[in-house]
């Protein structure tokens, strides 16, 4: 998913289409929350998987999402305290999106709710 985003923003594309499953909606709407992402959508076709339509959102004909890092991956897991879930790095322009217990946020939000978990990627 973090992948198709960023190759679609390096085309300019302006949405990106995927299969969709429940995580990965949870982190579009994380993302939209978040304003990196203009609107996400879920739609069943008659025949096939369902379609996660991610609009991407722009400003003076920059992306605004300038660059995303996977920290976990299947092959090694990143998990983070409560205490130690950073919100804004990077000078305050960079968020992770974490995995908790509460279901998928931001770190800085994980950190207000005193929860840890798997922290899934950084942007900024």
């Amino acid at each position: 998913m973090i992948t198709r985003i960023r190759n679609a923003q390096a085309r300019k594309f302006s949405d990106v289409k995927m299969p969709s499953s429940k995580s990965k909606l949870a982190i579009a709407q994380v993302l939209k929350t978040a304003g990196y992402i203009a609107d996400v959508q879920s739609e069943t076709p008659e025949t096939g998987p369902a379609q996660l339509i991610i609009t991407l959102k722009y400003h003076n004909g920059q992306s605004v999402i300038r660059g995303l890092q996977r920290v976990s991956s299947p092959g090694q897991r990143m998990y983070s305290p409560a205490t130690q879930v950073k919100g804004r790095l990077r000078s305050g322009i960079e968020d992770t999106v974490v995995s908790t217990s509460k279901g998928v946020m931001t770190g800085a939000e994980a950190a207000r709710q005193g929860v840890g978990g798997e922290v899934l990627f950084k942007i900024w």
